[in-house]
């Protein structure tokens, strides 16, 4: 959000019009007013001048406000991966204003401010996974995933049975988990 103070200097006036540019607007009698944009966008705001006999005298702002957000998100290529392996980042994230920072921790302590960085884990485990993101005109944002990736253990499994028949041969065979699920 932005707040922006509006200030009309004005003599023998009733009351104003303030037309934020955002669909919001109010009538007062003060010449001092504040709003808040709470939304991203390019704004030009107006007044309207109520002079004590009723005449009516519209002002358009010379200067175009800008508000700027950013909304941090990312997608991965694989939520679970065995034992280890490499896990592609995509940066999602969305603003009207450029980004010009990103910073990515993986949560086993390795970071990196690439884009879309690819990392690699090698240790068992849970990991969260945060993106902060930074614009041109400062604003920030940042999202966490709570586990984000799990590095797996992988099952080892076991085939037994047959080995040797007569002809007509049918052989049995019995599959097991060793470890895992």
């Amino acid at each position: 959000p932005l707040t922006v103070t509006f200030k009309a200097n004005t003599q023998n006036t009733s009351s104003f019009i303030w037309d934020f540019s955002d669909g919001t607007t109010l009538v007062t009698k003060d010449s001092i007013v504040t709003h808040t944009y709470s939304s991203p966008g390019e704004f030009i705001p107006k007044m309207i001048l109520i002079d004590p006999s009723g005449c009516n005298f519209p002002i358009t702002g010379k200067d175009t406000i800008r508000v700027y957000s950013a909304n941090a998100s990312f997608e991965v290529s694989s939520n679970n991966i065995c034992d280890n392996g490499n896990i592609q980042f995509r940066n999602t994230s969305v603003s009207n204003d450029l980004i010009t920072d990103n910073r990515w921790s993986f949560g086993d302590g390795s970071y990196s401010s690439q884009v879309d960085p690819l990392h690699h884990y090698n240790v068992l485990g849970s990991y969260a996974v945060k993106l902060v993101v930074t614009t041109l005109h400062g604003c920030t944002d940042s999202v966490t995933v709570v586990d984000a990736i799990k590095v797996l253990e992988s099952p080892i499994v076991a085939i037994t049975g047959d080995s040797a028949a007569c002809v007509p041969a049918a052989f049995n065979f019995q599959g097991r988990v060793l470890r895992g699920n």
